[in-house]
Protein backbone atom coordinates (compact mmCIF):
# COMPACT_ATOMS: atom_id res chain seq x y z
CA UNK A 1 0.00 0.00 0.00
CA UNK A 2 2.75 2.49 0.92
CA UNK A 3 4.65 1.80 -2.29
CA UNK A 4 1.50 2.12 -4.38
CA UNK A 5 0.44 5.40 -2.79
CA UNK A 6 3.85 7.04 -2.79
CA UNK A 7 5.47 6.03 -6.05
CA UNK A 8 2.90 4.10 -8.05
CA UNK A 9 3.35 0.85 -9.85
CA UNK A 10 3.85 1.74 -13.50
CA UNK A 11 4.91 5.41 -13.58
CA UNK A 12 1.84 6.26 -15.64
CA UNK A 13 -0.18 8.16 -13.06
CA UNK A 14 2.26 10.11 -10.91
CA UNK A 15 3.15 13.68 -11.86
CA UNK A 16 6.02 14.75 -9.65
CA UNK A 17 6.40 18.09 -11.44
CA UNK A 18 2.90 19.24 -10.41
CA UNK A 19 2.19 21.35 -7.33
CA UNK A 20 0.34 18.50 -5.66
CA UNK A 21 -1.70 15.47 -6.49
CA UNK A 22 -4.25 13.65 -4.42
CA UNK A 23 -3.72 9.91 -4.81
CA UNK A 24 -6.55 7.55 -3.88
CA UNK A 25 -6.30 3.77 -4.20
CA UNK A 26 -9.14 1.37 -4.95
CA UNK A 27 -9.90 0.89 -1.24
CA UNK A 28 -10.24 4.61 -0.56
CA UNK A 29 -6.84 5.01 1.10
CA UNK A 30 -5.46 8.41 0.18
CA UNK A 31 -2.29 10.43 0.32
CA UNK A 32 -0.93 13.59 -1.22
CA UNK A 33 2.23 14.04 -3.22
CA UNK A 34 3.37 17.62 -2.79
CA UNK A 35 6.15 19.53 -4.56
CA UNK A 36 6.61 22.48 -2.24
CA UNK A 37 9.08 24.85 -3.89
CA UNK A 38 6.20 27.08 -5.08
CA UNK A 39 4.65 27.63 -1.67
CA UNK A 40 4.37 26.80 1.97
CA UNK A 41 3.48 23.34 3.19
CA UNK A 42 1.25 24.79 5.90
CA UNK A 43 -1.19 26.03 3.23
CA UNK A 44 -1.42 22.62 1.58
CA UNK A 45 -1.78 20.92 4.96
CA UNK A 46 -4.65 23.29 5.77
CA UNK A 47 -6.32 22.53 2.43
CA UNK A 48 -6.07 18.79 3.04
CA UNK A 49 -7.28 19.04 6.65
CA UNK A 50 -10.29 21.15 5.63
CA UNK A 51 -11.08 18.79 2.74
CA UNK A 52 -10.88 15.79 5.05
CA UNK A 53 -13.09 17.49 7.64
CA UNK A 54 -15.62 18.50 4.98
CA UNK A 55 -15.88 14.99 3.53
CA UNK A 56 -16.51 13.59 7.01
CA UNK A 57 -19.14 16.22 7.85
CA UNK A 58 -21.00 16.13 4.52
CA UNK A 59 -21.54 12.61 3.26
CA UNK A 60 -22.31 13.12 -0.42
CA UNK A 61 -21.48 9.48 -1.10
CA UNK A 62 -22.16 6.63 1.32
CA UNK A 63 -21.91 2.84 1.03
CA UNK A 64 -25.64 2.91 0.16
CA UNK A 65 -25.25 5.40 -2.70
CA UNK A 66 -26.22 3.81 -6.01
CA UNK A 67 -23.69 4.03 -8.85
CA UNK A 68 -24.41 6.85 -11.26
CA UNK A 69 -24.17 6.40 -15.02
CA UNK A 70 -21.21 8.14 -16.60
CA UNK A 71 -21.87 10.99 -18.98
CA UNK A 72 -19.57 10.06 -21.83
CA UNK A 73 -20.06 13.46 -23.48
CA UNK A 74 -18.14 15.05 -20.60
CA UNK A 75 -15.07 12.87 -21.10
CA UNK A 76 -12.76 13.15 -24.07
CA UNK A 77 -9.47 11.35 -24.46
CA UNK A 78 -6.51 13.62 -25.10
CA UNK A 79 -4.41 12.37 -27.96
CA UNK A 80 -0.77 13.44 -28.03
CA UNK A 81 1.27 13.61 -31.22
CA UNK A 82 4.57 12.09 -30.15
CA UNK A 83 7.59 11.61 -32.35
CA UNK A 84 9.10 8.13 -32.36
CA UNK A 85 12.12 9.54 -30.52
CA UNK A 86 9.99 11.05 -27.76
CA UNK A 87 7.89 7.86 -27.47
CA UNK A 88 11.14 5.89 -27.10
CA UNK A 89 12.39 8.23 -24.35
CA UNK A 90 9.09 7.90 -22.47
CA UNK A 91 9.21 4.10 -22.71
CA UNK A 92 12.82 4.11 -21.50
CA UNK A 93 11.95 6.35 -18.51
CA UNK A 94 8.97 4.17 -17.60
CA UNK A 95 11.09 1.00 -17.69
CA UNK A 96 13.76 2.68 -15.52
CA UNK A 97 11.09 3.75 -13.02
CA UNK A 98 9.63 0.25 -12.79
CA UNK A 99 13.13 -1.27 -12.42
CA UNK A 100 14.11 1.14 -9.62
CA UNK A 101 10.82 0.61 -7.80
CA UNK A 102 11.10 -3.17 -8.00
CA UNK A 103 14.27 -2.94 -5.89
CA UNK A 104 12.53 -1.02 -3.09
CA UNK A 105 11.31 -2.77 0.02
CA UNK A 106 8.75 -1.29 2.39
CA UNK A 107 8.13 -2.64 5.86
CA UNK A 108 6.00 -1.17 8.61
CA UNK A 109 5.58 -1.93 12.27
CA UNK A 110 2.66 -0.67 14.32
CA UNK A 111 3.43 -0.12 17.96
CA UNK A 112 0.57 1.37 19.97
CA UNK A 113 2.76 1.99 23.02
CA UNK A 114 4.44 4.99 21.41
CA UNK A 115 2.32 7.72 19.87
CA UNK A 116 2.29 11.48 19.47
CA UNK A 117 0.64 12.09 22.84
CA UNK A 118 3.08 9.83 24.71
CA UNK A 119 6.06 11.55 23.09
CA UNK A 120 4.71 15.03 23.85
CA UNK A 121 4.09 14.08 27.50
CA UNK A 122 7.81 13.33 27.67
CA UNK A 123 8.44 16.87 26.36
CA UNK A 124 9.92 15.64 23.09
CA UNK A 125 8.99 16.36 19.50
CA UNK A 126 7.32 13.54 17.54
CA UNK A 127 9.18 14.74 14.44
CA UNK A 128 12.53 14.49 16.23
CA UNK A 129 11.74 10.93 17.33
CA UNK A 130 10.91 10.03 13.72
CA UNK A 131 14.15 11.61 12.50
CA UNK A 132 16.07 9.70 15.17
CA UNK A 133 14.42 6.44 14.11
CA UNK A 134 15.38 7.08 10.48
CA UNK A 135 18.97 7.88 11.50
CA UNK A 136 19.19 4.75 13.65
CA UNK A 137 17.80 2.57 10.86
CA UNK A 138 20.26 4.00 8.34
CA UNK A 139 23.16 3.62 10.76
CA UNK A 140 22.24 0.01 11.52
CA UNK A 141 22.43 -0.73 7.79
CA UNK A 142 25.40 1.38 6.66
CA UNK A 143 27.35 2.28 9.85
CA UNK A 144 27.24 5.94 8.89
CA UNK A 145 25.06 9.00 9.47
CA UNK A 146 23.39 11.06 6.77
CA UNK A 147 22.28 14.70 6.73
CA UNK A 148 18.89 15.32 8.31
CA UNK A 149 16.20 17.58 6.89
CA UNK A 150 13.52 18.99 9.17
CA UNK A 151 11.00 21.75 8.56
CA UNK A 152 11.08 24.91 10.66
CA UNK A 153 8.30 27.50 10.70
CA UNK A 154 9.31 31.14 10.42
CA UNK A 155 5.69 32.20 9.78
CA UNK A 156 5.66 34.42 12.88
CA UNK A 157 8.25 36.68 11.25
CA UNK A 158 7.93 39.17 8.37
CA UNK A 159 7.63 37.23 5.09
CA UNK A 160 8.17 34.04 7.05
CA UNK A 161 7.12 30.65 5.79
CA UNK A 162 8.29 27.11 6.30
CA UNK A 163 12.04 26.75 5.97
CA UNK A 164 14.26 23.78 6.58
CA UNK A 165 17.00 22.95 9.03
CA UNK A 166 19.74 20.53 8.12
Amino acid sequence: LIQSLLIGDSATNRWFDKSFQLIVDGNGQATINFEHSWGDGVAVLRLMEESYKDTNMHHFVTPDTAPQPANEAMVKEIEFNLTPSLRSQIDKAQKAHVQRNSSLDFSTVEYDGLNKETIKKSKMSPDSIMQLAIQMAFYSLYKDFVPTYESCSTAAFLKGRTECMR
